[in-house]
């Protein structure tokens, strides 16, 4: 007669419960299985809809020079400051001036400027200005409109995100690419107009 020790028989119990486990699984109808099983498919095997957007800035800037006018304004008036011929663009604001060397320094403060706040992060003003004779154009500097677009896309990419979850698709891919432009990837819907449509309603978004 054979004898074995407690531990041998746990041993043979557990390989003998774990065979007849993976055995029952072999009976389970597809139907109706014992374990449900979920495989993500990537977009390439169950299909889906691939959109490259990019954000147009362009009325964000012309919103935001415009908002600067009475500032600069206010600014001129409260340093006794004479100005004529006052323009605004689409992109720019432009003045004619007495004194552009004394409004040059009032602009460039870094001491409580509200008119043109200094961005740390990038070592730079909001405004850039460039003064010819006595014309002045202010623009926004190449870092200002960085900004402008890194808020644009941060917005763009929120609004895309609560859109798409309207929507009902799982795991949607929403990225980042580059200064302007978004990648959307939406697995098992393939109807990209419908997508169109949704998201050309909630942002100033082009489609690539």
């Amino acid at each position: 007669m054979l004898n074995f020790s407690k531990i041998n028989v746990l041993i043979i119990y557990s390989i003998f419960i774990f065979i007849s486990f993976f055995s029952i699984l072999n009976f389970q109808s597809g139907k109706d299985p014992f374990i449900n099983k979920k495989v993500n498919l990537g977009l390439d095997l169950q299909g889906g809809s691939y959109l490259l957007l990019e954000i147009n800035s362009d009325p964000l800037v012309e919103e935001k020079i415009q908002s600067k006018v009475i500032p600069i304004k206010k600014l001129l008036k409260n340093n006794n400051l004479n100005y004529s011929n006052f323009k605004i663009g689409k992109k720019n604001l432009s003045f004619s001036l007495d004194d552009p060397k004394k409004f040059e320094l009032l602009f460039f403060s870094k001491k409580d400027n509200l008119l043109n706040p200094y961005i740390n992060n990038y070592n730079s003003f909001e405004l850039d200005l460039q003064i010819d004779a006595k014309k002045i154009s202010i623009f926004f500097s190449k870092y200002g409109l960085l900004t402008i677009n890194n808020s644009a896309l941060k917005q763009s990419i929120e609004i895309i995100r609560r859109r798409i979850d309207d929507v009902g698709t799982r795991e949607p891919t929403i990225l980042q690419r580059g200064e302007k432009r978004i990648l959307v990837e939406l697995p098992g819907l393939k109807d990209p107009e419908r997508i169109k449509n949704l998201l050309g309603k909630t942002a100033q978004l082009n489609f690539r």
